[in-house]
């Protein structure tokens, strides 16, 4: 595996609070890991830390094998995409424009091939030409995520494939979209794109992560594949839940669980 993103003995503390605990954790090309916990586990703050948002407290971050603090904004934007939980837009920009700021200040036939590619992935075309306030909160986080693409495709064009962070990325999202989403990750993990997201539900983590990381009081408390890591021992011990992992579900129970993402 080669690696794209190391960490070790990573601790983030805020005043006496220690929100990540001495985690070590290597990322490699292509990989595709959801970072998994109860509320209050460290998930965004681990995930902020490795996109370099934030600087730990103690410990080292490698980028490609270089110190992730020694990258400059502009480098480091090429290297790495950040979807956050949620972003605020203050002014009334279009939703093109908006898509448009991924490019950065690169314009050109290949960023308006980037945007008209990312506007159509995320099913709002339709809706270049409309204020993003004016929007859902679904609509406007496919805008946002229309953007990131855009950064990743303008990145990948100067470096190769690079890394994919996303917080909480289907939290307002429906049914239809947040498969959409997940599949058009997957699809940027093909092409090499390491990919980390922070996802709550256990059903989704489990269709598109190869790996799960789980958290617990900001330690790494289980790092593995699906089948070694959603377990009954594993959740009771880390969500304090019992006899919650099925293969079936119980009769008279729905169970969705939509199988429609595909790397093809």
């Amino acid at each position: 595996m080669t690696a794209v993103i190391e960490a070790s003995g990573l601790t983030v503390r805020a005043g006496a609070a220690t929100l990540v605990d001495n985690v070590t954790l290597t990322i490699g090309r292509g990989e595709t890991i959801a970072l998994v916990g109860p509320n209050g586990a460290g998930k965004s703050t681990l995930l902020r830390a490795l996109s370099g948002e934030i600087r730990p407290t103690a410990g080292n971050i490698l980028l490609r094998k270089k110190a992730l603090a020694s990258y400059g904004p502009r480098d480091l934007a090429l290297e790495r995409a950040v979807l956050a939980q949620s972003v605020e837009v203050a002014f009334p920009f279009t939703v093109a424009e908006v898509v448009r700021m991924g490019a950065g200040d690169r314009r050109g036939t290949f960023v308006d091939g980037a945007i008209e590619c990312a506007l159509r992935q995320v099913d709002i075309a339709n809706l270049r030409g409309r204020i993003i306030t004016t929007l859902s909160g679904g609509e406007q986080q496919r805008a946002h995520f229309a953007r990131i693409l855009v950064q990743l495709a303008c990145g990948e064009s100067e470096r190769g494939p690079g890394l994919l962070f996303l917080d909480e990325p289907t939290s307002s999202l429906d049914l239809r979209h947040q498969i959409d989403l997940l599949a058009t990750v997957k699809k940027c993990a093909a092409r090499g794109v390491a990919v980390v997201a922070v996802l709550h539900d256990l059903n989704l983590a489990s269709m598109f992560a190869q790996r799960i990381v789980m958290l617990r009081s900001g330690r790494v408390a289980a790092d593995g594949p699906v089948a070694q890591t959603i377990t009954d021992e594993l959740l009771k011990r880390v969500f304090d839940v019992t006899d919650a992992v099925s293969r079936t579900p119980p009769a008279g129970v729905p169970f969705v669980l939509p199988h429609a993402i595909s790397t093809a």
